[in-house]
């Protein structure tokens, strides 16, 4: 007796809760699409923390996201606009995997971000070569 029954579809795998995003802080018009990261922590990279009466806050605080700050001065040539302290305590907090998924955010989502992720880079043991080919990218 042949079945004629079609195969079962697979289950598609659970997401990645260890997923580190990283771009330009989340305005009004990209909540839909970052809504769908479900997320459970965001590192905003700033001069001053992020005030409580901003919209970001209201619509982090509704989705139960634990939005987090750390100073960062504006990038020149001469610094890099954050010291080891900084980088440290950005580095903390994406090392944790209660943490996650993790979104970082800076105001160009390029600066600030691109210099954490490459020390995270090099912490994983990366060839210095390819920290900076991601860093160029």
């Amino acid at each position: 007796n042949l079945s004629t029954s079609t195969p079962a579809s697979p289950t598609p795998p659970p997401p990645c809760k260890e997923i580190l995003y990283r771009g330009s802080i989340p305005v009004a018009r990209n909540y839909r699409f970052v809504n769908r990261l479900r997320l459970k922590t965001l590192v905003y990279l700033g001069k001053k923390p992020i005030k409580q009466d901003d919209p970001l806050c209201a619509w982090a605080g509704r989705r139960g996201i634990d939005l987090k700050w750390v100073k960062a001065e504006k990038m020149t040539e001469e610094k890099l606009g954050m010291g080891k302290v900084e980088v440290g305590e950005v580095l903390r907090i994406i090392l944790d995997p209660t943490c996650y998924p993790v979104y970082l955010a800076d105001k160009d989502g390029v600066s600030h971000t691109t210099l954490v992720v490459a020390c995270l880079r090099k912490m994983m043991g990366w060839h210095l070569d390819s920290v900076i080919g991601e860093m160029c990218r």
